[in-house]
């Protein structure tokens, strides 16, 4: 049983990038201990199906990029999946800072054509929702 949980978990991981955190979270499915959980997830860490460096380096890439997160939401969204603040910083300094403030510009500019309210209002609504994004 156990080495089919870990087949399956192995090609989860495979086909996406994977942190413990959500290898854990699949594991939790099963009527597995918690030896037997650390022991697969270890196995696959040894294997380098999961490697939590890897995984929020991609994170960080992807939350940027796509969903136009700002660093402090990119952040808390890992420290929500346990990674530790060690990786997280090396993955958010990976972030290109010229293409993050051209994000953060074009996010604005959306916005500010969207709004049909005065300066004032406009800019306090541009600025809560760049915070809303993490900018």
């Amino acid at each position: 049983m156990e080495s089919l949980i870990f087949t399956k978990l192995a090609a989860l991981c495979a086909s996406k990038e994977t942190c413990i955190f959500d290898a854990q979270k699949y594991l939790s499915k099963f009527n597995l201990s918690n030896d037997e959980q650390r022991a697969i997830i270890d196995k696959l860490r040894e294997q380098n199906y999961i490697d939590e460096q890897r995984y929020a380096n991609a994170f960080v890439n992807d939350c940027y990029k796509f969903n136009k997160w700002g660093k402090n939401k990119i952040i808390f969204a890992l420290k929500r999946k346990n990674i530790d603040d060690s990786v997280i910083n090396i993955a958010i300094n990976l972030i290109d800072e010229e293409l993050y403030n051209d994000i953060k510009s074009s996010l604005a500019e959306t916005k500010r054509k969207s709004l049909k309210c005065d300066d004032f209002t406009k800019e306090k609504k541009i600025r809560d929702f760049l915070v809303s994004r993490g900018f």
